[in-house]
Parts: structure tokens; sequence; C-alpha cells
């Protein structure tokens, strides 16, 4: 028997078209991760950016206590007068609502423990008298002189416990926008 050869005529894609392609799927892939790369990066800047201007707000907000000074009152109570600088360039808010912003103090006695830890300065045992109220602020470059009267749980006016020449730490914050701590003697 004799075999009938066939001529098969195969038809392949010439190494010329399929360069072609490869380069087309190449230049598409390259593509598709350009722009890819491209809106992660957008996202990283954005996100980026907030953070430096939280930063930003954060580093540029500073108070500095010039001066502070306990001077009883003739009773068991006490005031407590500091004068406060801005120092930043943030307006600082002075505030003694009971919401934010609010104002908080924490006085701590010479071995570092809370004496007394209001949870803001708008009454007793620490209730701003004068120069902080609703919508007070301290502006960047001034100074302000703020009263605290002291009572209640924090006493620091008997001698016995605290005698004088006892030393107190008084931290302050600021709405979580700075906070400050200064020392004195009673």
């Amino acid at each position: 028997m004799r075999r009938k050869l066939r001529k098969t005529n195969k038809k392949g894609v010439t190494p010329i078209i399929a360069i072609i392609l490869l380069m087309m799927m190449t230049v598409a892939a390259a593509g598709a991760a350009f722009f890819w790369i491209l809106r992660v990066q957008s996202s990283f800047t954005g996100s980026s950016e907030q953070h430096a201007e939280s930063l930003n707000e954060h580093v540029n907000s500073q108070i500095l206590v010039n001066h502070i000074e306990y001077t009883p009152d003739g009773t068991t109570y006490g005031n407590l007068t500091m004068v406060l600088a801005n120092v930043g360039a943030q307006p600082i808010p002075l505030d003694n609502s009971a919401s934010s912003p609010t104002t908080t103090l924490i006085l701590k006695n010479n071995d570092q423990r809370i004496i007394c830890s209001p949870a803001n300065v708008n009454a007793a045992p620490a209730e701003c008298i004068s120069g902080c109220g609703s919508g007070t602020t301290l502006d960047a470059g001034s100074s302000a002189t703020v009263k605290i009267k002291l009572s209640s749980d924090c006493l620091i006016a008997s001698d016995t416990t605290y005698p004088n020449g006892t030393l107190f730490y008084a931290n302050l914050d600021f709405s979580g926008q700075v906070g400050t701590q200064a020392s004195f003697t009673k």
C-alpha cells in the first residue's frame, strides 16, 4: 500500500507578527502598571499631606508658663496664678467650658503623685476665675494671665499636709492641641 503523502500546509504566525504582538502586550501591561502606580501614589500623597498638616499644627502650637504662683486666700482655698505665653504659630483655646474645647489642670506633689485632676477648669475643685472663658483664645505671640481658684480636692493650703516650701507641678492641657507643665513652691 502506498501511502499517499499529502502535502500539509501549516500556516502559522510569522516571526514578525509574533514580535509585534509581544510588543503590544508589553506596552499594554506597562501602561496598566503605570496607571495603577500613579493611583497608589496619589492616595499616599493625599494621606501624607494630611499627616503633614496635622503635624505642622501640633508642632506650631507651644505654650510657655512664664510665671506661676500659689496664693492662699485666707481660708482653706487658694489661687493659682499663671502667666502664659503662646510662642507657637497657632491660637490656643483658653476655654473653661465643660465640653470641647476645654482646658484641664492636673496638680502633682513633689513625688509626681496626683493631688487633684479635675476634668476641666470650669468648676470646683479648680475653677478658672479670670483669664479664660467660653470662646477665649490665646493668639500666637501673645500672653495672658490666668487665675484658677483651688478648692475641695485640690487643697494645698494646709500647712500640716504641705508645709511652706513644698514643690508642686501643674500640668495644663489645652483641648489636646498643646500641653505644658510648670513647677511652683508654696
